[in-house]
């Protein structure tokens, strides 16, 4: 190998190395794309949100819609004023300081109050008041002709209304109307099933009798 050949090659080697060591030394490239909240779990309207709820996630700026909020800090603490989804952006719009939709007392963010016809043959809508439980059949004939049956057990009572939709105090039949709706405390999936239940098929309410101390 001629000298002038070494030479040739200890200049590419240099040249090399300098090269790695200034890629290695030069500060990272930033991540392309905006770092904002999302939804880490399914938040129904009126939840208040924390920091458990909520994760940070990369997305390109096209992705991130205008008022989305930036910062965790700037959702914590605040209701959700709109059923929020695990895996979408927060906007701020969607967010409120107060609760929103009808606050019944003893019930959740995001439960549903179904109301539900108290047939003649429910005498039980005597014993039935505000926080009793009950376990609600679903029964319907299914295609084939048999009887297909579900249960929700241990149903909250939100309250029992008589025909005019006025609350009534149930336990005695001295001085109180008739008790006609009943007020069932459940979520949206319960409220779907009783809604298609009581198209084709039929409903019954059943008392859980509480434990005597």
């Amino acid at each position: 190998m001629t000298r002038r050949r070494q030479v040739l090659i200890a200049v590419l080697a240099a040249a090399t190395l300098l090269s790695l060591s200034y890629m290695a030394l030069r500060p990272s490239a930033a991540p392309e794309g905006i770092q904002v909240p999302v939804a880490a779990v399914d938040a129904p309207a009126g939840t208040v949100l924390d920091a458990s709820m909520l994760v940070l996630a990369r997305l390109p700026a096209d992705r991130v819609p205008e008022g989305a909020v930036r910062t965790v800090e700037e959702a914590v603490g605040l209701h959700a004023a709109v059923d929020l989804f695990a895996g979408e952006t927060i906007q701020a719009g969607r967010l409120t300081e107060e609760t929103t939709g009808t606050a019944h007392p003893g019930s959740g963010p995001g439960r549903r109050i179904y109301a539900l016809a108290l047939r003649a043959e429910d005498a039980c809508g005597w014993w039935l008041s505000e926080g009793s439980l009950v376990d609600v059949q679903l029964l319907a004939t299914d295609p084939e002709g048999g009887l297909s049956r579900d249960v929700l057990a241990d149903v909250r009572v939100a309250g029992v209304m008589d025909a005019k939709g006025h609350l009534i105090a149930t336990g005695t039949q001295s001085g109180e109307a008739a008790p006609a709706i009943l007020c069932l405390d459940v979520d949206a999936a319960q409220a779907e099933r009783l809604a298609e239940t009581e198209i084709d098929g039929r409903i019954k309410v059943i008392i859980v009798n509480e434990t005597m101390q």
